[in-house]
């Protein structure tokens, strides 16, 4: 499943599911998927420094603000997912991302591995729709 999750082009360019794979990873310190994901970077023609600063402290990287602003949040949904708020999903629906691409980043996320886990599996992550509907918030959904 996580292999059609990261092939297939629904909302979501091969490209930027492997990005966050890579800086899931980083934040996760998987050194079984960080070394999977730079080689498949690599091969999709990224720069290795690139990959490396994506890997390592994505903040660093030169990266759309749009793009940046997805990764700040899965920063906090990988450390901090109990502090998830509605505002969070808002921000990142500001930067250009839209319910459906969202979904797919969650969907991915799934088969990533947690924090203390050295081999993918399927890993339940908080779903799309329980953080971004059911959290209380000032802000109009």
């Amino acid at each position: 499943m996580f292999t059609h999750a990261m092939f297939e082009e629904r909302a979501l360019p091969r490209a930027i599911k492997e990005q966050i794979a890579l800086v899931v990873s980083g934040i996760n310190l998987s050194n079984y998927c960080l070394a999977a994901h730079l080689e498949i970077l690599g091969r999709l023609g990224f720069e290795k420094s690139f990959a490396r600063k994506l890997a390592l402290n994505f903040e660093s990287a030169p990266l759309d603000p749009k793009v940046m602003t997805l990764f700040q949040f899965l920063a906090k949904v990988s450390r901090q997912p109990a502090d998830i708020e509605r505002q969070d999903f808002d921000r990142v629906r500001e930067a250009g991302w839209n319910d459906a691409e969202l979904r797919r980043v969650f969907w991915s996320l799934r088969f990533m591995p947690a924090p203390t886990d050295s081999q993918p599996q399927s890993v339940s992550s908080p779903t799309f729709e329980r953080i971004s509907r059911n959290r209380p918030s000032k802000s109009t959904f």
